[in-house]
């Protein structure tokens, strides 16, 4: 570029002379900064098995699923990367960064994708469970379950409802041994957790209770179920397994189950007719 201009020899080669000597400062601003900035690793998924093109470690999972996590502890390390279809997944299997996690930096990871049957059970992440932790309606539900539910007084004054509830899951355990029947005790525990918290929140149903039982079991298969959309969120908008319109479908039903409920409140309340209320939430 030089040479090719029309500037009298002079002029071009101090005009040269001044290029290489500004591009030797730059050269020696490059190397100091090198020198006395510190090294930055490279950020990215932690370790963990490659698997493959478009699947990632998919095919690959067991249904054990902790058994398969130890053993990919024992071989990456207490936290390790995980690419399951098109989404990266991070599993920490150690007491410590459990707590790291979901207690020391809870407000950090709080916030995460929702699998469909989350979304649709939730509207969208409107519960506590799901909402996220930034959404002006987060804190104030937060609060009143808090206040309504989890304080002491709630407690204690629920501890007649739940010793009943127990009592009675109790006398089914004795009867069904005394038939010699077998008896699926995740599902009884599970059950009686349920009946425990319908009692408090609105004294229980116990005209729904078989009913009840019944659908709360086909919500827990749908959340546990692996759903391809969660994994391949492009073809989300297909529901190739029908997870989203059963989950719809079924919160048709409690819906219906919550509206007649609260009716049924408000005709009490309006009849002036409720003596030596219950106190539970409703």
């Amino acid at each position: 570029m030089v040479v090719g201009s029309q500037e009298p020899r002079g002029q071009a080669l101090a005009v040269h002379t001044h290029f290489h000597g500004g591009h030797d400062h730059l050269l020696l601003l490059r190397d100091l900064h090198q020198e006395t900035t510190p090294e930055r690793r490279p950020t990215g998924p932690p370790p963990g098995p490659r698997g493959l093109p478009l699947l990632g470690s998919l095919p690959f999972l067991r249904r054990d699923v902790h058994r398969h996590f130890a053993e990919l502890a024992r071989e990456y390390g207490p936290i390790f990367g995980l690419r399951l279809g098109s989404k990266q997944w991070v599993v920490v299997t150690s007491a410590s960064l459990a707590k790291e996690v979901l207690r020391n930096h809870d407000a950090t990871f709080a916030n995460r994708d929702m699998p469909v049957a989350a979304r649709v059970a939730s509207r969208g992440g409107l519960d506590v469970a799901w909402g996220q932790l930034d959404a002006p309606h987060w804190r104030p539900v937060r609060k009143l379950c808090t206040r309504e539910l989890l304080n002491g007084a709630s407690v204690d004054a629920l501890r007649g409802m739940r010793r009943v509830e127990v009592r009675r899951t109790v006398g089914e355990l004795y009867g069904k041994a005394g038939d010699c029947a077998c008896v699926n005790v995740g599902e009884v525990a599970f059950m009686c957790a349920v009946n425990v918290i319908t009692s408090a929140l609105w004294g229980g149903a116990p005209l729904l209770e078989g009913e009840l039982r019944e659908k709360v079991g086909e919500l827990m298969d749908l959340f546990v179920q692996p759903n391809v959309s969660d994994f391949f969120p492009v073809l989300a908008g297909l529901d190739l397994q029908g997870i989203e319109w059963q989950m719809k479908r079924l919160m048709g039903w409690f819906d219906g189950m919550f509206d007649m409920i609260i009716e049924g409140r408000l005709r009490v309340m309006r009849g002036k007719k409720r003596e030596g209320a219950s106190g539970d939430f409703l």
